[in-house]
């Protein structure tokens, strides 16, 4: 984006994993390569994660809702989101870059920063313990990153590409938000270099909300006074613009309006929290059908914590109601730890702190917080143990809850339905199992799930690696078809589409 004279160092990358569910799906179902792919949560309520580009030529969008998608394009392939396969992929991909560098910040399962000028020497690859953190066998070498920008584009979605066949888009800038516009305005599987020059010209032309904190209800207070665009925000002076958003926010929008950032790669950003939450087809009114729904996230909350490897002090409970109000109430045991009954008993003193079923519930929500992952855990309580914490904890309402895993929290799978232990066969596929998930046959082996309904399942059995799908229709009640763990990530199997 510039015409390849730098007149200053470009520090910071923007590494963007392209439409990220839909190609860890396209990867694991050779016979949805090339057509239309939507991940979206089920029902009324269900929510658009993310659609693949072909998908996205019918208007198809993340955050739409499924029914409106579905209307768009009716012949895409829907798929429910597979939450360990995705964590799986992003933490594959980005692990050559975690092994490049000391200072890398992930924003989101498909969204990194990198700090270009923390590049590790030999000595400090040659000291790294692969059983503590990344593995330095995984590192690139041979690139001068902050000197030829141009070159760390290509070996940072070339070292992507090689540790999975996924495609990214990388952009390099001096700051965040010139890397973040970089590697938007290069989407998909491109890269980009935006110098102070190329940014001064760029920045007026892009609509408000591309700058970083402006959500949908800062863009609506913008556009009510006639701002929409980064033009606008320069034009309307800075008191306008702090008046609409208040002090703090006002001022960081005004700043970065003017392309400047000071924002840091927060290499060291802790993890705030784990959690799971969903949205429900129908209201609940009754309070068997709340506890029973706030089990099963709880479940499915817990294990994320497990995987995460963190132990948590507090427990928050949320509740949306129908109103679209919202409660939130936590309790906090005397040490962390990931044991399973004391977090439960938590989790079911802070629902009943709340004043659920209420008006009826559209949305539950567990989350886990005060985190650490290095404390001394409790002792293993048993249920009876557990509970007699509970008139210990000490229920208060906590502002924002923020799931670990927001994307895919709308629509957190059943805990009947998920993949089985690995020392064990899964559960049954059902008829409320979810369309695209990982299944075994005890004698087709593997595939994925296209449907279940009236006594019966489709099924593609195919893996990444696979032949064509054969597609063959099971009865459920023989018994023979159950979930299973996600495929592993792989290596590319062939040269990166940018070199074809």
């Amino acid at each position: 984006m510039d015409d390849g004279t730098l007149t200053e160092p470009l520090l910071v990358a923007h590494l963007d994993l392209d439409a990220f569910f839909a190609q860890v799906e396209e990867l694991a179902k050779p016979s949805i390569r090339g057509r239309p792919v939507v991940v979206a949560g089920r029902g009324g309520r269900g929510v658009i994660t993310t659609a693949n580009y072909p998908a996205r030529r019918f208007g198809v969008h993340s955050a739409m809702p499924s029914w409106q998608g579905r209307a768009l394009a009716p012949h895409a392939v829907w798929l429910s989101p597979r939450g360990t396969a995705y964590s799986e992929h992003s933490t594959a991909a980005l692990a050559p870059i975690r092994a490049t560098f000391s200072r890398v910040e992930q924003v989101a399962y498909d969204e990194v920063y990198v700090d270009l000028s923390s590049a590790r020497t030999p000595d400090e690859l040659a000291a790294l313990d692969p059983d503590d953190g990344p593995d330095p066998a995984l590192a690139v070498h041979g690139v001068a990153w902050v000197a030829d920008p141009y070159a760390a584009c290509t070996a940072l979605r070339q070292a992507v590409w090689d540790a999975t066949g996924l495609t990214a888009s990388v952009g390099v800038a001096r700051h965040k938000l010139g890397a973040k516009l970089a590697s938007e305005s290069s989407k998909p599987a491109g890269a980009a270099v935006l110098d102070a020059a190329a940014e001064a010209e760029l920045l007026p032309t892009l609509e408000a909300k591309a700058l970083p904190g402006i959500g949908p209800v800062s863009a609506r207070k913008l556009a009510g006074a006639g701002i929409r665009t980064v033009a606008d925000v320069r034009a309307a002076g800075e008191p306008t613009v702090v008046g609409l958003l208040g002090q703090a926010h006002g001022t960081a929008v005004w700043d970065l309006a003017h392309g400047r950032d000071t924002r840091r790669v927060e290499y060291d950003r802790e993890r705030k929290s784990v959690g799971a939450e969903r949205t429900l087809p129908a209201d609940l009114r009754d309070l068997e059908s709340l506890r029973a729904t706030h089990a099963a996230v709880f479940a499915e909350a817990h294990r994320r914590l497990l995987r995460s490897g963190a132990a948590a002090r507090t427990v928050t409970v949320k509740v949306r109601y129908a109103d679209f109000t919202i409660e939130t109430r936590a309790a906090s045991l005397a040490a962390p730890t990931d044991e399973e009954p004391a977090l439960r008993a938590a989790a079911e003193h802070a629902l009943a702190a709340t004043s659920a079923p209420g008006t009826g519930v559209r949305l539950v929500g567990v989350a886990f917080s005060a985190l650490d992952t290095v404390a001394q855990l409790l002792l293993s309580l048993g249920d009876e143990a557990a509970a007699e914490l509970v008139p210990e904890l000490a229920p208060a309402a906590t502002p924002g809850f923020h799931p670990a895993y927001a994307r895919d929290a709308s629509t957190a799978a059943d805990p009947r339905l998920g993949a089985g232990p690995a020392d064990g066969p899964g559960p049954l596929v059902t008829e409320q199992s979810a369309p695209g998930s990982d299944v075994v046959h005890d004698e087709l082996g593997r595939g994925w799930l296209v449907g279940a309904g009236h006594g019966v399942a489709s099924v593609r059995f195919e893996t990444s690696t696979s032949p064509p799908a054969r597609s063959a229709t099971v009865r459920l009640a023989d018994g023979v078809l159950r979930h299973c763990d996600p495929e592993p990530p792989r290596p590319a199997a062939g040269p990166a589409p940018w070199k074809a």
